[in-house]
């Protein structure tokens, strides 16, 4: 999904939050700095699920430092990607600064244009979308926590790795969502950095229950 318009969605206490990004690699996305925005029709949190229903301008074709694209819509079909993750994002009650967990599904569907444009209650449902939801991006940010669904992916046994061992001043265990680079970046360290304190670490899978060194 790099060099494409991406959009993050999710639950912060009763609302949802929205984000748009782009990433040119696969780590995580930066903000998307191109004209889109997200107006909401409605929302729904509970304890294990959530859903939100919105209308999204200027989201196919997206610009981005000088990179440029769209998605085609003449022939009244196109083909969207979506990921979900099942740990929330940290920071997340600043949308601006939430750093998105690696997913864990993920997936393409079609989506039939014709149909919907022509649909008589369209401007009805436009008019409903009013709602520009923002979290708290002033003043202290804190950490989102949102009980969700177990997860279906059986992940392995955790991978026996040589280290940090009895140097290692600090070490962190992998959950659910966690990626080299997530963890690098969330601590101040490059990836080098990172994989230099965990020599023979394997980061495709990194599997959870991995215990790795942040400091020596």
């Amino acid at each position: 999904m790099v060099n494409n318009l991406l959009l993050i969605a999710y639950p912060q206490q009763s609302q949802v939050l929205t984000s748009f990004r782009w990433a040119t690699e696969y780590g995580p996305p930066v903000l998307y700095t191109g004209n889109a925005k997200l107006t909401q029709v409605s929302s729904v949190v509970n304890s294990t699920h959530y859903s939100v229903i919105f209308r999204c301008q200027n989201c196919l074709k997206w610009n981005q430092g000088g990179e440029e694209g769209a998605a085609p819509t003449s022939a009244g079909f196109l083909v969207l990607g979506w990921c979900h993750a099942t740990a929330s994002p940290t920071n997340g009650a600043c949308e601006n600064n939430a750093a998105v967990r690696r997913h864990a599904t993920e997936g393409i569907f079609g989506a039939v244009l014709n149909s919907a444009a022509a649909n008589p209650s369209y401007s009805t449902w436009v008019n409903k979308a009013t709602k520009s939801v923002s979290g708290n991006c002033v003043g202290s940010v804190t950490t989102s926590i949102v009980t969700l669904p177990p997860a279906t992916t059986r992940y392995p046994a955790p991978s026996i790795v040589p280290g940090p061992g009895g140097g290692c001043a600090r070490t962190y265990t992998v959950v659910p969502g966690d990626y080299c680079y997530l963890i690098a970046t969330n601590n101040g360290m490059t990836l080098d950095q990172f994989l230099g304190l965990n020599p023979g670490l394997v980061c495709e899978p990194l599997r959870i229950g991995t215990v790795v060194c942040l400091r020596r």
